[in-house]
């Protein structure tokens, strides 16, 4: 058994619709409550767990399954369904191991598009790299019924913005929120002295600092950190952090946190641990070689974004936003990033019922509903492998129902405001790094509420800590252990090398390989994020349409580009990069729309190719339907779809979408030779096709009506037809 199994191995489950009788009940990950920090051991009540904090909760009688999430959704809930059978994870890449051998999945060519240069993590409301998995909503609880084998999905109201704060209920919602963070402090420092609060120049750590400098502890007795570098704003902040501890008389960046380390013997368990969690939806992995034995807390100002202004764009805005940003690496990737982003959009709109009147409140959601959970929710599971808690007082299921504005007052930082003003009016004393500043008429009415609804204080006992330290150092005599640096140093090397490089330009430009390992070169902070990204699509292409070697493992699959030899082929003559040169000669694309109402639509039931892509991409959606993209280079194609309503189905025959540097498309020639559907002939002479020069054929269906389509097609060749325009 591998380090990591040993480890870590029940951390992650999959539960199969035909094995629900082996589902065990269990407790992932840890719930915050006042009484301190909760994990599966210390559960008495498993009904009254709480929403923060970062888990899951899979609970089991004789009758059902009921899965729940946190407030945020941290792990994530993947799902698989088709026909009678689903499959569900907490891990996306566990359950793509799991079905890729047993069931039909297909790699999402547009997804891919747009995570490959996303700036931190996946904008996309709840796709996956799958086509055939989606991630469920941070507020879905999952109910199966063993006895039928039906899966239900329950979207829990969580009366978010809903309270408005200049009413007696917000201000008593935003008290009994201050004195429930206060108390768990209180409650964690008077059992340990391993709290680690961050502290930097800007708003959201500052919020929480009003917590903890007010909650009645000795903060000497607490590791205020804050980064002291010349890169990105840690000057700064820096400077600013001093300032605040010096008027509150704490020291920053004394570390008094005992714990000893457990380092880690393999590669394989730092790389599966973050992989497992965040591949294909976060960039930004943390990869450590230990963990820790005794448990830390660490308190973040993290999801601040979700309670003050921070977009402050519309729908449009936003998508510009991010598309430009991804348009400086690739012009195409950027305007398939648009349809995901506008998809994702058009989806929360329509969730939350935004109004036009509203319509900058949708990136705001977004943020809450895509951002957030994979960028802070996910690093909250990711500590927890390693034994630190993360705790989050701005991503409170509480908090989270007060509107951020009022009649009197429309600017959204008025929360924060409140806060600041209610809490620990002192902080406003210093300025905010960036230069960025809290309106001072938003302060003024902040003042005015807590006038007309006063706090009520009670006088706190300083708490300062065990007086005893039951801890006791141990050296660590490991000597074959991962070093620090030593996965990303792997991956790495990994990425530039040869076979990676060849492969991945099957599928990408050469230009945007380029690009990536440009990015490796020259950015200081997170140089791997584009090749996280890179790697988790090229694992998933494989997954779905090679046979892989030494699949046994991801490390493996790794390493066998070391050999130069990352799947097997039976052309294993053929030099491997003038084949995926070529092949983009050779695809055929085959689109298919099933015109009626725009609940019409095509599903892909069988085909013959294991190297197949099909997509249904958001740009094939209209009124008139939905359509489906087939691409092959076999030569011979079987193919079986299913109509989903009534309609006229348009089989449209042309070439590849192969553009030059500059983004210009060119024609490629696909001569086809044989089309019959359902035994029927269509074609019966060589018709030659590009992109944009194609050949549409038309069969009326009925709803749910089976269609088999053989097509049979060549590159262009001496047989073919061409005639100059």
């Amino acid at each position: 058994m591998s380090e990591f199994e040993d480890m870590y191995g029940d951390e992650f489950f999959v539960i199969d619709s035909n094995n629900l009788n082996l589902v065990n009940q269990r407790f992932y990950g840890y719930a915050i409550q006042e009484n301190g920090i909760i994990q599966e051991e210390d559960l008495i009540d498993t009904n009254n767990i709480g929403l923060n904090g970062a888990y899951i909760q899979v609970n089991v009688s004789n009758e059902k399954i009921v899965i729940n999430q946190d407030f945020m959704g941290t792990y994530g809930l993947y799902l698989y369904k088709y026909q009678n059978y689903f499959a569900i994870s907490n891990s996306f890449i566990k359950l793509v191991e799991h079905l890729k051998d047993r069931h039909f999945i297909s790699f999402n060519k547009n997804y891919a598009d747009a995570f490959l240069f996303a700036d931190l993590c996946s904008f996309s409301y709840n796709e996956t790299l799958i086509n055939e998995i989606c991630m469920l909503p941070r507020n879905c609880r999952v109910i199966i019924d063993k006895t039928n084998c039906q899966i239900i999905l329950k979207e829990i109201d969580y009366k978010e913005s809903s309270i408005s704060l200049d009413s007696e209920e917000g201000m008593e919602i935003l008290d009994n929120w201050y004195n429930k963070w206060v108390k768990i402090f209180r409650t964690l420092k008077s059992k340990t002295n391993n709290i680690i609060v961050e502290l930097s120049g800007g708003f959201d750590s500052r919020i929480v600092a009003s917590l903890w400098i007010t909650a009645g502890i000795d903060l000497n007795k607490v590791f205020v950190r804050s980064y002291n570098a010349k890169k990105h704003t840690f000057e700064q902040d820096y400077a600013i952090a001093s300032q605040i501890a010096d008027e509150f008389e704490f020291k920053l960046n004394k570390d008094i946190i005992k714990s000893n380390k457990i380092l880690f013997h393999e590669l394989e368990t730092p790389l599966n641990l973050s992989f497992y969690l965040k591949f294909g939806f976060h960039k930004e992995m943390h990869f450590t070689y230990r963990r820790l034995t005794e448990p830390v807390y660490i308190v973040t100002g993290s999801g601040g974004e979700s309670i003050r202004w921070y977009y402050n764009k519309t729908p449009i805005e936003y998508s510009q936003y991010i598309t430009n940003r991804i348009k400086h690496f690739d012009e195409n990737l950027s305007l398939v990033s648009e349809d995901v982003i506008n998809s994702g959009l058009k989806a929360v709109k329509n969730k939350f019922k935004i109004d036009e009147k509203n319509l900058r409140e949708i990136p705001e959601r977004m943020y809450k509903e895509i951002r957030c959970r994979h960028h802070f929710g996910k690093a909250m599971v990711e500590s927890y492998f390693f034994n630190e808690f993360t705790l989050t007082p701005l991503i409170d299921s509480e908090l989270y129902k007060l509107k951020l504005k009022t009649n009197e007052c429309d600017d959204r930082n008025l929360l924060m405001a409140l806060i600041y003003t209610r809490y620990c009016p002192k902080l406003l004393n210093f300025n905010f790094e960036g230069n960025r500043e809290i309106d001072i008429d938003t302060l003024k009415y902040a003042k005015k509420l807590n006038e007309k609804y006063p706090l009520k204080i009670t006088s706190k006992k300083i708490i300062s800590g065990p007086d005893i330290d039951n801890f006791c150092e141990s050296p660590n005599n490991n000597k074959d252990y991962v070093k620090y640096n030593e996965v990303d140093e792997f991956l790495t090397t990994i990425f530039s090398s040869k076979s990676f490089e060849l492969e991945f330009e099957k599928y990408y430009s050469p230009k945007i390989y380029q690009k990536i390992l440009d990015v490796i070169k020259n950015d200081n902070r997170y140089p791997l994020k584009h090749a996280y990204a890179a790697i988790s699509i090229l694992k998933i292409i494989h997954d779905t349409q090679y046979k892989i070697i030494n699949n046994e493992s991801l490390k493996k699959w790794l390493k066998s580009f070391l050999t130069g030899q990352p799947y097997e082929i039976e052309e294993d003559t053929i030099n491997s990069k003038i084949m995926g040169l070529l092949l983009k000669y050779t695809t055929s694309r085959i689109d298919l729309l099933n015109i009626g109402s725009k609940e019409n639509s095509v599903e892909i039931i069988e085909y013959d190719d294991p190297n197949l892509i099909k997509s249904y991409p958001k740009w094939f959606e209209s009124d008139e339907g939905k359509g489906a993209c087939i691409q092959s280079f076999k030569g011979v194609l079987n193919l079986k779809i299913s109509c989903i309503k009534d309609g006229k189905l348009r089989i449209r025959l042309r070439g590849s979408d192969i553009r030059d540097k500059n983004g210009n498309r060119f024609p490629v020639f696909i001569d086809y030779t044989k089309l019959r559907i359902n035994g029927k002939n269509f074609i019966e002479n060589n018709v030659l096709t590009t992109h944009d020069n194609c050949l549409d054929f038309y069969v009326d269906v009925k709803d749910k009506e089976i269609l088999n389509i053989y097509c049979e097609w060549l590159p262009f060749n001496s047989s073919s037809s061409y005639e100059k325009t």
